[in-house]
């Protein structure tokens, strides 16, 4: 399996636990939410419906000041137990912990194949030097060699040219000879 397919299937593993994560979170946070709400609603009810039957009723027995402190006192213990109830429902639990370790594991994993690619790559550097140097030297002898090649044929056309105006020279005295010979003859 290529090393780059294996990164991918890596960070779609870390998006789906990022995502379930962040579901978990939401859900919490709804949760607490709406108890929120609830104890609030609770507070107001029972601050508009219940004080003034309360106090009514208390107020004869008691007096007026007994009757403000005990329906208080009753609606404030209502809305404290209902806000301590929404903020203990945001422990995680046994699935945040799964879906962290996951998150976890395959960060380090994918770390891992980073640090094995960039070695991967320094390699690969070196190598391409080594290539580049082996290149350079080979083409500096192909160089020299054509150098070589080329010095033999100026050298070789320079010596034809060399020869040929002594050979027209030879034949040409040659020629005369002939000439004479054939004219003497005629």
């Amino acid at each position: 399996m290529k090393p780059s397919t294996t990164m991918l299937k890596k960070l779609a593993l870390i998006a789906r636990a990022e995502k379930a994560l962040l579901k978990l979170r939401l859900r919490q946070v709804l949760a607490a939410f709406v108890c929120l709400c609830v104890a609030l609603c609770f507070f107001l009810m029972g601050l508009l419906t219940s004080h003034v039957a309360a106090f009514v009723a208390i107020e004869q027995k008691w007096g007026s000041i007994w009757a403000g402190g005990l329906i208080t006192l009753f609606d404030l213990l209502v809305a404290v137990s209902l806000t301590l109830f929404a903020l203990s429902r945001s422990a995680g639990g046994a699935e945040k912990k799964l879906a962290l370790e996951a998150r976890d594991l395959t960060i380090e994993s994918v770390q891992d194949d980073i640090s094995q690619i960039s070695e991967e790559i320094k390699g690969f550097r070196a190598e391409l030097a080594q290539l580049r140097g082996l290149v350079s030297r080979a083409f500096g002898a192909l160089s020299w060699s054509f150098s070589l090649g080329q010095f033999l044929i100026d050298l070789l056309k320079a010596d034809s040219k060399a020869k040929g105006p002594a050979k027209a020279s030879e034949q040409g005295a040659a020629h005369p000879t002939s000439k004479h010979s054939d004219s003497e003859e005629s």
